[in-house]
């Protein structure tokens, strides 16, 4: 078992609360991802809940139990921090078993649990090298397999990706979701990289400012954000805000000025007419138009990326440039040319004037 519940955790440093009376279930076996901006405090609640942070207020229940109180060591997690912190004159073996050592566990039953993770992360042939002989890939997988050996309750990752090079980041990422699911055990993920937050998690914790802003499973958070910083975080590239004004006389939105007829299924609340509203469209929710529907703007920047094509294009009358995922096609654009865009309205998401998603 390893249903964790965070009630009212509150962390200060000094006169400073860095985290604001969370609230959280951690369901059993399930993989959660902490994401959030650099600074958040997604990596201070997982040291708290490591036992390498004092809690200042609040309740962390492990399967309904109390372990706030608890050392380290008793808590029932293992952590796999950022940096591998190997010790260089062991070899993969014993930097595996080390914990197990030192808990007094016989050296047959060291070597079993050993072999069986080593199995598991594919590590069988490199049990006798030393840490210098590794790649980073390779050191990571030992920090993990270190962990696995002690058969936690709950697993701690804290950014375990950050220093490995983009082509090893994804292979580690395939490798610790194949983990999960071989060994069921409960999963705390700490990224600051979206990417990995929505390819990983069974859900996502949204971090912002020492709160969470929403928790749900990734498709949720991206298709319906709770406000308008989930919906900017979101997402690469992020989404485009665009301000809009409801007439309801005329039944057209107006976005920059410019009116957008026909775009709409009815009903539809004519009643913001009156309300200040912004709306969000993601880059691949756009199209281009012929000349003279949609948007006018300029385009400023095109990046290829092999299977599609983002145009970072000025509208007029905007601050922000607005950016448009295309399927790559034949169609060659020039730096500097007009182009026409048209919001696929059924699909944005819609904000109050309080930053919140408005239900439609």
């Amino acid at each position: 078992m390893g249903q964790l519940s965070l009630k009212g955790v509150v962390k200060r440093f000094g006169n400073q609360t860095v985290l604001h009376g969370l609230d959280l279930d951690i369901r059993d076996g399930e993989f959660l991802v902490f994401v959030g901006p650099s600074g958040c405090g997604k990596s201070t609640l997982l040291r708290i809940i490591a036992g390498l942070e004092d809690l200042s207020e609040g309740q962390i229940l492990l399967d309904g139990q109390p372990i706030h109180d608890q050392p380290p060591a008793e808590r029932g997690t293992a952590m796999v921090f950022q940096n591998y912190a190997l010790y260089p004159h062991m070899t993969v073996a014993d930097n595996m078993g080390f914990a197990l050592r030192m808990a007094g566990v016989s050296k047959p039953q060291i070597r079993e649990q050993v072999l069986q993770a080593a199995k598991s992360l594919q590590l069988e042939n490199l049990l006798e090298r030393l840490p210098k002989e590794l790649s980073g890939g390779q050191r990571q997988r030992v920090a993990i397999g270190r962990a696995i050996v002690r058969n936690p309750q709950l697993f701690l990752f804290d950014e375990p990706l950050s220093n490995l090079d983009a082509a090893l980041r994804v292979q580690m990422r395939i490798e610790i979701t194949r983990l999960h699911q071989a060994l069921n055990n409960t999963m705390i993920y700490v990224t600051h990289d979206q990417v990995e937050a929505m390819t990983m998690g069974q859900r996502i914790a949204l971090f912002n400012g020492g709160k969470i802003e929403q928790v749900g499973e990734p498709l949720t958070l991206y298709n319906a954000p709770k406000n308008e910083f989930v919906a900017g975080f979101m997402g690469t590239p992020r989404i485009n805000f665009l301000p809009v004004k409801v007439d309801a006389v005329a039944k057209a939105l107006l976005i920059q000025g410019q009116p957008m007829h026909g775009q709409l299924s009815e009903p539809w609340p004519w009643s913001l007419a009156s309300a200040a509203v912004k709306i969000g469209v993601r880059p691949e929710h756009w199209a281009l138009g012929p000349p003279g529907q949609g948007l006018p703007g300029k385009l400023a920047l095109v990046e290829h990326l092999g299977d599609a094509v983002y145009l970072h294009v000025q509208l007029a009358g905007a601050s922000d440039m607005t950016c448009v995922k295309l399927s790559v096609s034949s169609q060659h654009f020039d730096q500097g040319e007009n182009l026409w865009l048209l919001p696929d309205l059924q699909r944005a998401v819609w904000f109050d004037a309080s930053q919140n998603r408005l239900p439609l």
